[in-house]
């Protein structure tokens, strides 16, 4: 990855601008309060921004005010850029699917798509040692939460005390990283939600394809009933 500080509402802007040049015709009011800068892989996080927003448009766009809302928080130190609309929502019962590839929580016939771009979502934001959550309701549109480094971490960034996580529970996968940030080393920590995902970080496939070799793990915590 090619880390720097990224201007994210700079970022944030480009994605609005694509989208709209994409489609005009749409009618969506976005909100954008402010959006401080993080540091990572610029062309990587505009692809979160890209899927974040493009989902929040189009399962909102069915509203006769449709808004899509983006904007920044703080938790522990830490920025928490969200995009959130008040469209179709889901039920937060299935929310373990969502960040699943080809899984879907709509019917294909309501919204197009093809399943894979909160997957991306999820393991860009890993891959920067954060992590990503909604919430959501059904009929009252949903929120997507993103907590990435807001600069450059000296021991993260040299590759020293990474550590695996894989976790398919939701529940364990929160206790673990509480527990971890409590001893302040949550931003060293990226996240395989099963065995596939952790053998393509280590094994550098996929989406982990320009890993380097100083950013492999030096401990993996696995769950032995995955």
């Amino acid at each position: 990855m090619n880390k720097r500080t990224v201007d994210m509402a700079r970022l944030a802007r480009v994605v609005l601008e694509e989208l709209n040049s994409q489609d005009s015709s749409c009618r969506v009011e976005i909100k954008v309060g402010g959006l401080p800068e993080c540091y990572g892989d610029a062309a990587l996080l505009k692809q979160v921004w890209m899927n974040l927003l493009s989902n929040a448009v189009k399962y909102s766009r069915g509203r006769s005010h449709a808004v899509v809302e983006v904007g920044c928080t703080r938790e522990s130190g830490q920025n928490v850029y969200f995009v959130g609309d008040n469209g179709a929502g889901f039920d937060m019962t299935y929310a373990h699917k969502l960040f699943g590839v080809f899984q879907r929580l709509h019917n294909s016939d309501e919204f197009e798509g093809t399943g894979v771009g909160l997957a991306i979502v999820q393991r860009v934001v890993f891959r920067h040692g954060g992590r990503v959550w909604a919430k959501a309701e059904v009929g009252r549109g949903v929120t997507f939460f993103s907590l990435l480094q807001k600069k450059a971490n000296s021991m993260s960034d040299s590759g020293e005390n990474e550590i695996l996580l894989v976790e398919d529970n939701s529940d364990d996968f929160e206790m673990t990283l509480r527990a971890l940030r409590k001893a302040n080393i949550a931003n060293h920590v990226k996240v395989a939600r099963d065995g596939a995902e952790a053998l393509e970080f280590i094994f550098g496939e996929g989406i982990q394809s320009e890993l380097r070799v100083e950013e492999m793990p030096k401990l993996i915590l696995l769950d032995l009933k995955l």
